[in-house]
């Protein structure tokens, strides 16, 4: 008797630590989901700050743009050049703590509100030769500022009339403003942290790593997942990746900051153990219901055998057969499908709970079958069930059933059984209830439909202008650069209009932003109807716009351009307005293969526009040095 039960003992416990491996399995996939749709809601928020921190840069750089363009600070006016600092300086204000214009020479000329670092040659800077050899605009690595503080700079190129490199104008952010100006905008879940690392792998912010450290000396002796993450990172992905740091396990979703010269890597880090909290609850409760009931069935098993010792050889096997029918009887009614048995006049013999639960029936045996589940009738399982008892064949199906107004997925399995004479004469039928796995599908479906379209929403709104409508400075540059390559590549013309509006700020100084704000619309729907399709039109920050012509010669450019000035003149007139009467100047220049690179063409029509001003304005004037 003794070696009889410890051998099944032993089987349970084996049995107990393989159900334990299958809970494991079975919520992996679980897991796995909850974590991919956790990351993607924690990409979805860093790719929104991204945008908005690549929208704050943009407005820095538009208002330091404006600046670069003024006369007065491309010929470093004693006068006029400092007061145009000074009033850049009150625009950007907070964003810098301090503006500057440096000469082609490296060495700073002014600066506001600090003058001690006036004079001071800076051309030993890394960003400051990048400029200077360049000539183009870009944003610093950390370096310590001539002030004795960490900073980043932003740095526009100045060129005169003649497009001669005059240096720049720069504007500079202390490390202390970072999380203010980028970091706290962002809106994250309880427990998750951004931070904020550039190109080059300086950690811009990090809530417990100090800013200005090497993210690669960080990460030296991390795990394997934490190197992959940020190799990516820096690489220009976005993504997610799961890694250990200091001991703690966790998700991160990271996407690239597209900025002047430069990148930067925005991430968002949540710990695992909040990603897959919930699911942890629930497992833990099915391993503790599972060893009590190991541990109930092992104390029935040791009472068992305490009382079979003190029974004969035949009451032993008695036992054995009620044990072996009560295991069975278990078994029957602790699976997840609903059983019962019918005879050949379809009769209920027997059913188990699960089965009762499935249908809210109450003592179903004894019963005709479809007096019990009418339903079943009207699905032809009168005709399924002849069918069975006739051939012998097992018969398997899965549909949406509707009884009593109630919806249900069912899978049903009709089971033929044999008498010792191998006749038919009952037939098991199982039933499993996968409604709520059905449900769930229709859910997830229907989540990843709404994904799709929610990122497709936010690709609309990272590239369009939220005042006026049309598209904003980022899809211009980067649909200009694209064209200009394609330009060079298949040898095509194209055309780009600069316009800046005349008499506007007279427009906000008599009726207010939020009235002028409506009139900026407006024009810019005006301007819009002119340009031909498959053209583009785009703000380029605050009253100027600016078109890109595909495949149009200067002459059809120039005649554009000259619709749009007449439109925007007889359009918008003092009536109109309620104002001062708007007009337009407008820059043309036109693609030649002989440019080094997109932003010469645009200077070409920053300076066209340029003399528009000059000669009156409400002009438009062509850069015949565009014409080879």
């Amino acid at each position: 008797m003794k070696h009889k039960i410890f051998p099944f003992l032993l089987i349970l416990v084996v049995a107990f630590i393989l159900f334990l491996l299958v809970v494991n399995l079975l919520f992996k996939p679980v897991e796995n989901r909850e974590v991919k749709w956790f990351g993607e809601n924690e990409l979805l928020v860093a790719k929104q700050s991204a945008t908005s921190i690549e929208h704050l840069v943009s407005k820095l750089e538009a208002d330091l743009r404006f600046v670069a363009s003024l006369e007065e600070v491309q010929n470093l006016d004693p006068k006029l050049c400092p007061k145009r600092l000074e009033e850049l300086y009150a625009r950007i204000h907070p964003l810098g703590s301090s503006v500057s214009r440096m000469d082609e020479q490296g060495i700073i000329r002014f600066t506001y509100p600090q003058k001690f670092a006036q004079n001071r040659s800076v051309a030993d800077q890394p960003h400051v030769q990048y400029t200077l050899k360049t000539h183009k605009e870009i944003i610093s690595d950390p370096i310590m500022s001539v002030q004795g503080f960490r900073a980043i700079i932003l740095h526009i190129p100045v060129f005169n009339s003649d497009s001669v490199y005059k240096g720049s104008v720069a504007v500079l952010i202390p490390f202390e403003l970072i999380p203010k100006l980028f970091v706290e905008r962002i809106k994250l879940t309880a427990g998750s942290y951004a931070w904020l690392i550039s190109e080059s792998g300086i950690i811009l912010y990090h809530p417990t790593i100090e800013a200005g450290s090497s993210a690669w000396d960080v990460i030296s002796n991390a795990d394997k997942g934490l190197k992959e993450i940020v190799n990516e990172a820096l690489s220009g992905k976005e993504g997610t990746g799961i890694y250990t740091f200091s001991g703690v396990k966790k998700l991160a979703a990271f996407t690239p900051i597209s900025l002047p010269g430069k990148k930067w890597v925005l991430g968002v880090a949540s710990p695992y153990r909040d990603v897959i909290r919930n699911l942890v609850v629930v497992k833990r409760r099915i391993q503790i219901v599972s060893g009590i009931a190991l541990l109930g069935i092992l104390f029935l098993l040791v009472l068992y055998r305490q009382t079979y010792l003190k029974k004969e050889l035949i009451g032993f096997q008695l036992e054995q057969v009620k044990e072996l029918n009560q295991l069975y009887c278990d078994m029957i009614e602790n699976v997840d499908y609903g059983v019962f048995i019918v005879d050949s006049k379809l009769k209920l013999l027997s059913a188990n709970n699960h089965f009762t639960k499935i249908f809210d029936i109450k003592e179903p045996n004894g019963k005709y079958l479809f007096n019990v589940l009418p339903f079943l009738r009207e699905y032809n399982y009168e005709h399924l069930y002849n069918d069975v008892f006739s051939k012998g064949a097992q018969h398997f199906e899965s549909n949406w059933f509707i009884y009593d107004a109630v919806e249900k997925f069912l899978e049903i399995k009709l089971i033929p059984l044999f008498s010792a004479e191998g006749k038919i004469e009952r037939v098991l039928t199982l039933v499993k209830d996968v409604s709520e796995e059905k449900r769930l599908e229709r859910e997830l479906l229907k989540k990843s439909r709404d994904l799709e379209r929610t990122n497709r929403i936010l690709h609309e709104l990272a590239i369009t202008d939220e005042l006026t409508g049309i598209y904003n400075y980022r899809y211009f540059k980067d649909t200009v650069s694209n064209l200009f390559r394609w330009a060079k590549e298949k040898g095509k013309r194209f055309s780009l209009l600069v316009m800046d509006l005349d008499g506007f700020k007279g427009v906000n100084d008599t009726l207010g932003h939020l009235e002028g704000d409506a009139i900026l619309a407006n024009i810019s729907e005006e301007i819009k109807k002119v340009v031909p399709p498959p053209g583009s039109l785009a703000r380029y920050g605050g009253d100027e716009f600016v078109a890109i012509l595909p495949e149009l010669e200067s002459s059809e450019a120039l005649e554009i351009a000259e619709r749009i000035r007449m439109t925007v003149e007889t359009t918008f007139t003092a009536s109109r307005t309620k104002a001062s009467p708007v007009t337009v100047s407008i820059g043309v220049s036109t693609f030649n293969p002989s440019m080094k690179d997109v932003d010469e063409l645009i200077r070409q029509a920053d300076r066209a526009l340029y003399k528009a001003k000059e000669s009156g304005r409400n002009k438009v004037v062509f850069a015949e040095s565009t014409q080879k």
